[in-house]
């Protein structure tokens, strides 16, 4: 917790089953855009807004995330994004409504 409070980010290890990650990762693939895309605030990736993976991530990891930062967490949508060689994030803040 004190590396969230800290920080703004905190590493959960084994948060996900190996078995879980490549069933989102097969969705959220099989939802995204067609074609890697260059994101100057990402590199090369390809995005899916609302796949069907998020239902699923957002009841496991809901209550995890609450327990962290002690507070209620309201869904409200996602992006997810796959992220290939050279891939980086750049510093930033999201939208509001997130």
């Amino acid at each position: 917790m004190t590396k969230f409070i800290d920080k703004g980010w905190d590493y959960i290890p084994n948060i996900l089953t190996k078995e879980e990650a490549n069933l989102i990762r097969l969705d959220n693939h099989k939802n995204s855009n067609k074609d890697i895309v260059d994101d100057p605030q990402r590199g090369p990736v390809k995005v899916a807004y609302t796949p069907s993976s998020s239902a699923f991530l957002m009841k496991r990891l809901k209550p995890i995330i609450e327990d962290l930062i002690k507070e209620e967490v309201y869904p409200t949508y996602w992006f997810c994004t796959t992220y290939y060689n050279n891939c980086y994030m750049l510093p930033h803040t999201d939208r509001p409504s997130c």
